[in-house]
């Protein structure tokens, strides 16, 4: 049983299904899995894909993939998402009705690093993205510094552990003033920038006279 035509709503995207399925086929194929195999990879009790909805997403007669069978299906094939998206990223792609990006850029697009020129609309738009993107930055810095506070503890590196927790507890607190998600951290690591901030609070004592004369 075949799937209908695409509707005109749907049309624009059907190239960009088509070349979704057809990149999900070779990789399923070059990994020696099966169709009924990949169903069941992309787990639960109900997968969220059928049998049939695949067959009619690798031949090119689907119309649009939702967001969950997308991501359920670059785990199961152990593919990052956006390769399955893009598998040509010499292409131009239909985005939305008429307007259409280079396919290099739109990694960044997703990610908000980057505005294409074809989908900026005003002042407000580039002014979105730049919050948007501020955001990823800030997000993927705090992501290093936890790394580097993990290495240091993990050379038992005293000096570089305190450093890289200051480094990390100042990025929290821009992160926070600027309105932005801040993510959790661990309890060890929660509790060495909640002792720093105490340690930076405590008041410093004046030397008494007893102590200036020893």
């Amino acid at each position: 049983m075949t799937s209908p035509p695409a509707s005109p709503r749907h049309e624009w995207q059907q190239p960009l299904t088509a070349a979704l399925g057809a990149e999900v086929r070779r990789l399923r194929t070059s990994r020696g899995l099966t169709a009924d195999a990949l169903i069941s990879a992309l787990g639960g009790d109900q997968p969220p894909m059928t049998r049939p909805a695949l067959a009619n997403l690798e031949t090119g007669r689907r119309d649009g993939v939702t967001v969950g069978e997308w991501w359920a299906l670059a785990v199961a094939l152990e593919a990052p998402p956006i390769s399955l998206l893009l598998p040509d990223l010499a292409a131009d792609v239909q985005v939305a009705p008429g307007r259409y990006v280079e396919a290099r850029l739109i990694p960044r697009w997703i990610t908000g690093d980057l505005l294409p020129d074809e989908l900026i609309v005003s002042e407000e738009s580039e002014q979105r993205y730049d919050r948007a993107g501020a955001v990823l930055t800030m997000t993927h810095q705090h992501d290093d510094l936890l790394g580097a506070v993990a290495l240091a503890e993990d050379n038992v590196d005293r000096r570089h552990y305190q450093q890289a927790v200051a480094l990390l507890a100042q990025h929290r607190q821009a992160m926070a003033a600027l309105g932005m998600p801040v993510p959790d951290l661990d309890d060890d690591t929660a509790a060495a920038v909640a002792a720093l901030g105490t340690a930076r609070r405590r008041p410093h004592r004046k030397p008494s006279t007893t102590d200036q004369n020893g």
